[in-house]
């Protein structure tokens, strides 16, 4: 049955006195359109026994929760409670957290800073998956190749490389995208906006990504170190191309006679090198 509810101090009202009949009010006594939330019910025993410790009952849907807060926090699910508006853009949310989780975006402000390289994050979670990368730990595994990553956000995007799908289509450009944040990223590009701002020289970057590698610049610090030769970056991506002449891969190759490269630099130099040639021919 469906029923309006509306959320007064600590009760919660209904248009309904049938709710969910006399043999099952929340109260304890006949519903008569006020629930108090501090209630769990007249048989408290039984819904113990049916969640377990999770014994604050929504009296909606019956979700139980471990505590009171969680429960009426997630009341606003049932309710027409206000939501907490981005004074910066046109989101809005249920939960003032995540108001605040998000404000970080227009902010910039990266509170959670690894121990080992320094580089912040606005996400405590990010920086959980970033120390991973200090670690060597790779736990999440592709299933088709067996290829690991130290990042779950990165399994899945390496998992689109086996299916090919790119569903993210830029509207300006027509380019595709296998992820709705790299679109979004990409769309920065074609806006003429340079959100990311040095706080030390005032340089504008489209990307955050880019703000960072730039304010390594202005630190001096490389704390990225190659495993064999010690050899140190400022960037990771610098030192994983680095790697790459110590495994003895050749991943860059020319189409026009097969050979390969360590460095994609050096194969745009042997491609210069053909069109010289063909300039020549001619």
């Amino acid at each position: 049955m469906s029923h309006a509810i509306k959320q007064t101090g600590e009760s919660v009202e209904t248009d309904s006195t049938e709710v969910h009949g006399e043999s099952n009010c929340v109260t304890g006594v006949n519903c008569t359109g006020s629930v108090t939330l501090s209630f769990i019910s007249t048989d408290e025993q039984d819904l113990v026994r049916r969640f377990g410790d999770l014994s604050h009952i929504c009296y909606v849907c019956n979700k139980g929760f471990g505590n009171r807060v969680n429960l009426r926090r997630h009341y606003r699910v049932h309710t027409e409670y206000e939501r907490y508006d981005c004074k910066d853009c046109d989101k809005s949310y249920r939960h003032l957290i995540d108001l605040k989780r998000h404000a970080l975006i227009h902010t910039g402000e990266q509170p959670y800073s690894c121990d080992v390289c320094s580089k912040s994050f606005s996400r405590i979670t990010h920086l959980r998956d970033h120390t991973l990368t200090h670690t060597g730990e790779r736990p999440h595994v592709c299933k088709i190749c067996s290829k690991s990553f130290s990042q779950a956000s990165n399994l899945q995007t390496h998992q689109l490389t086996h299916t090919g799908e790119r569903p993210h289509v830029c509207p300006v450009c027509g380019k595709c995208f296998s992820q709705r944040a790299n679109l979004q990223t990409h769309s920065v590009l074609h806006s003429g906006l340079r959100p990311y701002v040095c706080k030390l020289c005032g340089k504008g970057f489209h990307r955050r990504r880019d703000l960072q590698n730039h304010c390594v610049m202005h630190t001096g610090e490389r704390p990225h170190v190659c495993q064999v030769c010690n050899k140190t970056f400022a960037l990771l991506d610098n030192l994983r191309k680095h790697s790459e002449l110590h495994s003895g891969k050749r991943p860059h190759e020319c189409k026009q006679c097969d050979k390969t490269f360590t460095k994609k630099n050096d194969l745009n130099r042997h491609m210069r090198q053909h069109m010289e040639d063909l300039k020549q021919d001619k």
